[in-house]
């Protein structure tokens, strides 16, 4: 009987076993530890997270943050990033600690498996200790949720507390004192949906303030009510011009031009109808999340109704909760729908943006915070900073109990597990006092990152604690230890309850772990594998012992072929663009013999852009999926199942009013990429980019929809299946076009909007 080893996995799959599968799990999470640790606490640095695409920069020392917007490829280091986002989603903070005392175990059992003490061992002393702590932890908890005023105070040191650590810190009791006043609104409740949060740029962060009311960011419109008492709101998310004849595309035949004006008073008698349906609802407020028209608008002006257009969706979701009213989508029915109500609607000015105020609204609880401040990355962090106070506060509310911070509570548990330890037999002890050791090494990472002496701040608190000073713990603004009650560091009890659990059972899970096996990857991955290869493979021959060189040349030689290939599509288009517009001249405007001349060459170029969705699944480019293969997909259809396929419509001016739209918008794309790849990006083109796509897009979908209509009678000639494929693409075009669209006016909001640059 042969002893050789018996492969049983497919050729590209990959196994680690017993001790290499444990050390992985080991570094990977150790890393993950080490990575978070040093924005733990009050004197914690900061982290710059840039794309390496998009160009996006943020700054932030929010573990959570920190760790789901790195790609990690360990499978224990994902564990943490979990846990830590569990920690995020139960309380709100603590997302950094969890992370940190996890790695902490985690660390101490690597140095028993190395004394040869079994993972099982490791892991029942680890429980022991785990419960042992937790209810030294609750002991040491006090509830002052009978007392108001005593609890008022223990809600805003747990705010300074948790402020300490953030950007908000040097204005730390005015901010603690705000967000207690917006979670005590709650009245108890932990859905912190009634809070708005809407940042401003300018100003000081001491600036903030909170208003008790909701506020919309929108303006109110030229003749329209500035200020409506006792408002009876109709919130809407329904287009005004549902049932109106869209005019580009549409053939109307007239015997006069009296005819058209006609027309357009029907139009305009239906609209009218509409608003009268409105009105029928017996409001003075109508708030659509789509276009209202001009028109409409001065019908409801006439009325003193207050309209408001085009509110974005989270705006028109929380006005629909904190109002009490529900979004309709019909007016044909006014008996059906549930009105908002408020006491005073009014405009109300912010900085230099004009906003709208909703004062008194159904939901007394309802409120906004203005945050201020110099730049959006310095909003950003405030608003995630606040997020993490209030989070925190609203489950206290909920559960009252508070322990102590500044390494207090790590303290007094690691004291008690420490006895525990010296009661009990065997190797289990060792385990027990490894848990001691890994929750002492929180107040020792606190005093690390302030820069003092954490061996002797540590041993003076573990010596004041062995002394019955169980109050005591690190004062991190005089480099001493003193008593935490004195000093109002609070923290929630349901918080260091759920970083305790998490760290001890993530902890367990990975020490269990004796093999990691990852599965064959799919046809791209190796794909992508060949491809870096590849490009690789000359450096790989220059440079046999640099790895790093290796990964720097070839991503240089990925960042060239990129290069290339915009430059190449952006020749290819140009040259369609060219040749289309010299044709048109050439033949003084008509628009049947555009397809001879330039057919192929559009077809051809088109069909190269199928590379771009290999760039996104290979991990080349970091783009949206979906929106590129809608894109890529409806031309690819277009081209050649429907132009090529049916001559008869090669000849209608939609094909070259398509082929038009494609090549301005193309020839701006890939010049903008192509630039951007080499470090370039001019304003005007960045203009070009993200404006012109508002009529450019519309005219193409328009046109490649007129085209897939025409060409429905020659399709039902060839089979009842091609028809009803193009019926299906032709219904497909509606949200297809929506999702497009509303992405590039994201990108162009984001873009231009928060008043910064985003390279792609």
């Amino acid at each position: 009987m042969s002893l050789a080893p018996v492969q049983i996995f497919k050729d590209e799959a990959t196994e680690e076993r017993a001790e290499n599968a444990r050390l992985s799990s080991f570094v990977g999470a150790i890393a993950i530890g080490d990575l978070v640790k040093s924005t733990l606490g009050p004197k914690g640095m900061d982290k710059i997270l840039q794309s390496m695409t998009q160009g996006d920069i943020m700054v932030t020392n929010d573990g959570a943050t920190i760790l789901k917007n790195i790609a990690l490829d360990n499978a224990a280091a994902k564990v943490l990033v979990n846990i830590s986002k569990v920690q995020d989603d139960e309380v709100g903070d603590g997302t950094t600690s969890v992370c940190v005392l996890a790695a902490e175990l985690l660390r101490e059992a690597e140095k028993l498996v190395n004394r040869k003490i079994h993972p099982q061992t490791i892991i029942e002393g680890y429980r022991i200790a785990s419960a042992v702590a937790f209810k030294a932890l609750e002991a040491s908890a006090v509830d002052n949720g009978a007392n108001p005023e005593n609890f008022r105070r223990d809600l805003i040191n747990i705010a300074r507390t948790t402020l300490s650590s953030k950007v908000l810190s040097q204005d730390k009791d005015y901010f603690a004192n705000l967000a207690v006043d917006a979670v005590l609104r709650l009245k108890g409740s932990t859905n912190l949906e009634h809070i708005q949060i809407i940042k401003k740029v300018g100003g000081r962060l001491i600036d903030s303030y909170l208003d008790e009311g909701f506020i919309l960011d929108k303006k109110i419109g030229v003749n329209q009510p500035k200020r409506i008492e006792n408002a009876k709101i109709l919130i809407a998310n329904t287009p005004m011009d549902t049932d109106k004849i869209k005019i580009f595309g549409a053939r109307v035949r007239v015997d006069a031009t009296g005819k058209l004006a006609e027309l357009e008073r029907a139009e305009r008698d239906k609209m009218k109808e509409k608003v009268e349906k409105i009105k029928s609802h017996g409001i003075n407020c109508f708030v659509n999340r789509q276009l209202i028209y001009n028109w409409p608008e001065q019908l409801f002006a006439d009325s003193s109704i207050m309209s408001i257009e085009h509110a974005d969706f989270d705006g028109v979701e929380r006005l629909a909760l904190v109002t009490g009213g529900e979004i309709a989508s019909t007016f044909d029915h006014p008996e059906l729908v549930k009105l908002g109500h408020c006491d005073l609607i009014e405009e109300t000015i912010i900085g230099e943006d004009k906003l709208i105020k909703f004062s008194g609204v159904a939901a007394g609880e309802a409120c906004t915070i203005v945050l201020r401040g110099a730049t959006n990355q310095l909003l950003d962090e405030a608003e995630r900073s606040l997020h993490d106070a209030l989070s925190v506060l609203s489950q206290t509310v909920k559960e009252t109990r508070t322990v102590l911070g500044g390494g207090c509570s790590e303290m007094l548990m690691s004291k008690v597990v420490d006895e525990i330890a010296a009661k009990t037999a065997g190797k289990k002890a060792i385990a027990i006092e490894s848990f001691a050791k890994a929750l002492r090494q929180i107040p020792t990472i606190l005093a690390d990152n302030a820069g003092y002496d954490s061996a002797d701040l540590v041993s003076r608190l573990r010596a004041a604690h062995n002394e019955g000073k169980s109050t005591y713990g690190l004062d991190m603004e005089n480099n001493n230890i003193g008593d935490m009650r004195e000093n109002g560091v609070t923290e929630s009890f349901k918080l260091k309850q759920q970083i305790l659990i998490s760290a001890s059972e993530a902890a367990e899970m990975i020490l269990r772990v004796d093999d990691i096996i990852r599965c064959a990857p799919s046809v791209l991955c190796c794909c992508k594998k060949f491809f870096v290869s590849v490009m690789s493979s000359e450096t790989k021959a220059k440079t046999p012992s640099g790895n790093s060189k290796i990964d720097r040349r070839a991503k240089g030689s990925l960042n060239s072929y990129l290069i290339i290939y915009n430059a190449a599509s952006w020749a290819g288009w140009t040259f369609v663009l060219t040749v289309s517009v010299l044709e048109l001249f050439k033949n003084g405007g008509d628009v049947t013999k555009l397809y001879d001349t330039i057919g192929w060459t559009l077809t051809l170029v088109q069909t190269c852009a199928i590379l771009e969705i290999f760039h996104i699944l290979l991990g080349l480019v970091r783009s949206p999926l979906i929106t590129t293969m809608i894109q890529v997909a409806s031309r690819l259809i277009l081209v050649w199942l429907i132009v090529y396929k049916f001559p008869e419509v090669r000849s209608h001016w939609a094909f070259t009013s398509m082929t038009i739209a494609w090549s301005i918008i193309e020839c701006i794309r890939y010049a903008f990429y192509g630039l951007n790849l080499m470090g370039s990006q001019p304003e005007w083109l960045l203009w070009c980019r993200y404006t012109f796509f508002f009529i450019l897009y519309p005219v193409g979908a328009g046109s490649e929809s007129i085209l897939v209509f025409e060409s429905l009678p020659f399709a039902i000639k060839i089979s009842q299946s091609y028809y009803w494929i193009l019926v299906t693409l032709l219904l497909i075009y509606v949200p297809g076009f929506y999702i497009m669209y509303t992405h590039m006016i994201s990108q162009r909001r984001k873009t231009f909007g928060k008043g910064k640059v985003k390279k792609n």
